[in-house]
């Protein structure tokens, strides 16, 4: 089973390490992709790149600093890079050896910008998701730049008949459910059960993420039907909505 997530716009910074990380950081597998990337967002000006990440000159010149330092910042362990809410939840500085390498083994990180993330993967600070409207190598969004390469790369990763278990936001989800691999994918939804009937409330859902990825990685279940047993968070599965695909969890 391979388990994927979205990364988050909020990164740490590189420091002088991690101690409970003493492992090597590899490079990503699509990191000429990614270089590509950089070097086209180099020569976006500094308003455009504003009216392109639709934020604030704060913000665009923290961007523009990082696009320009790309090749010389310091990398970090793509797992302990991003700061977002899933990530908080799922605290990988609590994580042994033996669960870092269950997540080696089967945790993707997709990315805008890198593609495809093993834990391990060496990455620098960045601003760019899926819904950053970048047209690159003629494609017209950054979903389809990633489409192809990404569902190929999967394609080779997986074992015979192996599931894909989405915790990712839908903008990364869909380089797979929309594919040739999107009978593989079994994506978890979180609702919450309010008046007038069931609702997302986005926060939470992220958070669930993250508590449900931190259950799977801490006991690292072979069989994918074992997750509808998990209570995490107060979440309880829900077959009556769900289907092989689709699997519901109501708060």
């Amino acid at each position: 089973m391979k388990i994927i997530i979205s990364p988050a716009k909020t990164m740490a910074q590189p420091d002088t390490g991690n101690p409970v990380f003493d492992f090597e950081v590899d490079r990503p597998v699509f990191h000429q992709e990614a270089e590509r990337l950089i070097r086209s967002l180099k020569d976006i000006p500094p308003e455009n790149l504003k009216a392109l990440f639709k934020t604030s000159d704060a913000i665009v010149t923290k961007t523009r600093e990082q696009i320009f330092r790309f090749k010389e910042a310091q990398p970090m362990p793509a797992l302990l890079a991003f700061k977002g809410t899933v990530f908080k939840a799922l605290d990988p500085n609590g994580f042994g050896r033996e669960e870092l390498m269950f997540a080696q083994e089967n945790l993707i990180i997709l990315s805008a910008l890198y593609g495809a993330l093993r834990p391990f993967d060496g990455i620098v600070p960045h601003r760019l998701d899926m819904n950053t409207p970048l047209k690159h190598d003629g494609k017209t969004s950054l979903g389809v730049f990633w489409k192809k390469p990404v569902t190929q790369w999967f394609e080779n990763l997986l074992g015979e008949d192996e599931p894909i278990l989405s915790l990712a936001s839908r903008e990364y989800d869909r380089l797979l459910t929309t594919g040739p691999l999107k009978d593989r994918v079994i994506t978890l939804d979180f609702f919450e059960q309010k008046e007038g009937g069931l609702k997302t409330v986005p926060v939470r859902s992220k958070q669930a993420r993250g508590l449900f990825l931190r259950e799977i990685i801490r006991t690292m279940p072979q069989d994918p039907m074992a997750i509808q047993s998990f209570g995490i968070g107060g979440y309880k599965f829900r077959k009556d909505l769900s289907d092989p695909n689709r699997w519901v969890f109501v708060l």
